[in-house]
């Protein structure tokens, strides 16, 4: 955790934080830094195993005993909302400005197996290959509503992330 700490509180060293200070985050352990994105990464040891880095592919990669990896996202000022979007809603408009601190967000989909290791359930209907047999507990679990994702994230002392969030995510760090 020092190490991550430090890295993180560093302008030049972790340029997207804006130098974030924080502390140890409870229930989780660091990875390291992307060097792809140039963002921090986690694991929640109660879901499962620390995740082994493949070289080759540059990540993180995901098992049946992989424990949920997380990512430290930047926080920022954005203008939420639809913009130039012909699908929007015509509740998006117009862009709203934002304020978000810095937040985890989960880097996968939680898999089955993680879902299984928390809630002692896998409500899925394609856990297994009809051609091989093969028990397919790294897919994404599927048949989970809103509220009982709420409520697994809970026990971990997570919660989902809100729309501004989400929405912030998924621009990958674009400018508005």
């Amino acid at each position: 955790w020092e190490t991550a700490l430090k890295s993180i509180a560093s302008e030049s060293e972790c340029p997207r934080y804006g130098g974030l200070s924080m502390g140890p985050q409870v229930g989780l352990m660091p990875l390291g830094q992307n060097p792809k994105s140039g963002l921090w990464e986690f694991y929640a040891p109660l879901t499962g195993a620390p995740p082994m880095w493949n070289s080759a592919s540059g990540e993180y990669g995901i098992g049946k005993d992989t424990a949920v990896v997380l990512i430290l996202v930047p926080g920022a000022t954005f203008a939420m909302g639809g913009q130039g979007d012909p699908w929007a809603e015509s509740d998006e408009f117009p862009p709203q400005q934002v304020a978000l601190d810095a937040y985890f967000l989960g880097k996968h989909e939680v898999t089955q197996a993680q879902y299984e290791r928390i809630t002692g359930s896998n409500p899925s209907d394609y856990f297994w290959d009809p051609t091989s047999g093969e028990l397919l507990l790294h897919h994404p679990v599927e048949n989970v509503g809103w509220d009982e994702a709420r409520r697994c994230a809970l026990r971990l002392g997570m919660d989902l992330p809100t729309e501004a969030q989400w929405e912030w995510a998924a621009r990958a760090g674009l400018a508005d």
